[in-house]
């Protein structure tokens, strides 16, 4: 188990190399990282991958986190300008007869990426809350996720979400628009989610999306949540479920 948690750790970002120490479970982690991230951002995500991909607690006083800067790169220097050539004289130049200006079509600013709605309602799943509907649409270089939720009496709540086009990006926005759906509930509830971690990982040749949250039921007791769901369809949907899948027993205690 060791040598899959070495190479999950190693797909985190800014991780550059890692040595897990251990029989059956692992005692040691020790991880070389770059100088990008916070080593505690990087130790809450070994826990939240190990948590939730191979169902493995970590304690984070076992993490030991040693961070490098990056060689700066040589300067290229540039190559001298070639010497001028005199043209060898030759015929007069024939003037070229005027062309009419072609026609460039124009790609679509907005093209919506997926488009998703799950069609068994909440009360037929048992579950306190589903995702009914994602729609997910490209800007320029952001992506903007729609996300809405149906409850178990049929009615819905909506919130959205921006982020980058990547899958990484798209699965936060995804995430930060579940919580605005979730947050009427929540309030009438008087309680509170807030996601600390979103990260995806790949296992074997499945992408996985993982959340890692803090909830509360009332001011002063708080747990934290691990969820995670298998992107099939898109990250946006795999990041929406992951949340749900996270928070579902707590919102059924409500």
């Amino acid at each position: 188990m060791n040598g899959d948690l070495e190479a999950g750790i190693r797909r985190i970002p800014g991780v550059r190399e890692v040595k897990v120490v251990g029989d059956d479970e692992p005692t040691e982690i020790h991880v070389v990282a770059a100088t990008g991230r916070a080593p505690k951002q990087i130790v809450r995500d070994i826990q939240s991958l190990a948590l939730a991909a191979y169902r493995t607690p970590i304690d984070h006083r076992i993490v030991s986190v040693v961070q490098v800067d990056e060689p700066e790169p040589e300067p290229i220097a540039e190559p001298a300008p070639p010497a001028a050539v005199e043209p060898a004289p030759g015929p007069a130049p024939v003037a070229a007869e005027p062309q009419a200006p072609s026609e460039v079509t124009p790609e679509p600013q907005d093209e919506v990426r997926v488009s998703a709605r799950l069609a068994a309602p909440a009360a037929a799943s048992g579950r306190p809350v589903v995702l009914d509907q994602v729609v997910v649409t490209n800007r320029q270089d952001a992506a903007m996720v729609g996300v809405v939720l149906r409850w178990p009496d049929g009615s819905t709540t909506e919130g959205s979400g921006s982020g980058a086009t990547t899958l990484e990006g798209r699965s936060r926005a995804a995430v930060a628009a579940g919580l605005r759906a979730l947050d009427p509930m929540l309030r009438r509830a008087g309680a509170w989610i807030e996601v600390d971690d979103v990260l995806l990982h790949r296992l074997g040749d499945v992408d996985l999306v993982l959340v890692r949250a803090r909830f509360a039921g009332d001011p002063v007791h708080q747990v934290t949540l691990i969820g995670s769901a298998v992107v099939q369809q898109d990250a946006a949907i795999a990041g929406v479920k992951a949340l749900l899948d996270a928070i579902n027993r707590k919102l059924a205690r409500l």
